[in-house]
């Protein structure tokens, strides 16, 4: 006997999906406007930093329209052709995301290492690079404190972690800042701009590394922990009526969890009683685990000595 949940509509979107997607596309204006500003102050400026800074805000760019579509298109329903919801399409997209911002890094890196390499005569950077590298900072903590907080409030893992990637894009433009000050402050030191922006390309590099690996890791159902699949044996052995936990599984779906799982029972208890020992494992696997959103049980007779060959 197998009893699951009657969701019927199994959601991985977060709650307030509207008031997330605002911060979102502020958060998208806002990037494009500081790559523009990013790319004339260190055209203009002279900086090899800043123009490799421009790079992560665009990975931010990038990862804003990974949440985008992560908050409208999980938020459908299920339908005929798609049973477990559109969860996956955040996957997908922030997969293809990582990649092409680790592509774009490393040729990022290539260029500033080469005119490190061969000390290319360069101009000293000008104070117009610094200025748009503290305008980057300031911008940024501001977006990471709304983000943040929105993200909390709605309980929204990606949200959070594109918080996170506001603050790092503000770390890598005070690397910039850095970087640029030191080839303004003393002109024979102008390769410290070329070695910051190589430092800050392979940063960024990292940062698309890491989006392609985890959404990747999800769209091949990898199993939480070890650690996880323990926790909901105990929690399931503690329900009444609950003699025996096994065959557990567990796979990501998005930003959500599924479970499958078989329990044993009496063998002499009715069929809707098994199922209400059912009902009360994944009610109280649903309330304990915020990102569980699906429980699958099948319920088994413990075998006792008298069923046994």
């Amino acid at each position: 006997m197998t009893a699951t949940s009657k969701n019927p509509n199994i959601s991985v979107a977060p709650s307030n999906t509207d008031k997330g997607i605002k911060v979102t596309i502020l958060s998208i204006v806002t990037n494009l406007v500081l790559i523009v500003l990013k790319l004339i102050g260190g055209t203009v400026g002279h900086s090899y930093a800043l123009i490799a800074d421009a790079m992560h805000s665009l990975s931010d760019v990038a990862t804003d329209i990974g949440v985008y579509f992560a908050l409208t298109v999980s938020s459908k329903p299920k339908d005929r052709n798609h049973r477990y919801g559109h969860g996956k399409v955040d996957n997908y997209v922030a997969h293809i995301i990582g990649v092409i911002l680790v592509i774009f890094s490393l040729a990022m890196a290539y260029e500033t290492a080469k005119a490190f390499y061969f000390h290319d005569d360069k101009t000293t950077p000008g104070i117009i690079a610094i200025v748009m590298a503290f305008i980057s900072i300031i911008v940024k903590e501001a977006l990471f404190q709304i983000t943040i907080r929105t993200g909390k409030e709605m309980k929204s893992k990606s949200l959070v972690a594109n918080a996170w990637h506001h603050r790092s894009d503000a770390f890598s433009s005070i690397a910039a800042m850095i970087g640029i000050g030191i080839a303004v402050i003393w002109p024979k030191l102008h390769s410290m701009d070329e070695l910051m922006g190589f430092l800050i390309a392979l940063f960024v590099a990292n940062v698309g590394k890491s989006i392609a690996w985890d959404s990747f890791k999800v769209m091949i159902d990898t199993s939480p922990s070890e650690e996880f699949l323990k926790e909901v044996s105990q929690i399931a052995c503690g329900i009444k009526g609950v003699e025996d936990v096994h065959d557990i599984r567990a796979r990501f779906y998005a930003s959500a969890i599924f479970i499958d799982m078989h329990v044993s029972v009496e063998p002499e208890i009715t069929v809707k009683e098994g199922h209400d020992i059912a009902k009360q494992v994944e009610k109280k696997l649903l309330s304990h685990f915020t990102d569980v959103v699906d429980v699958t049980i099948h319920i088994d007779p413990r075998k006792n000595k008298i069923y046994q060959k």
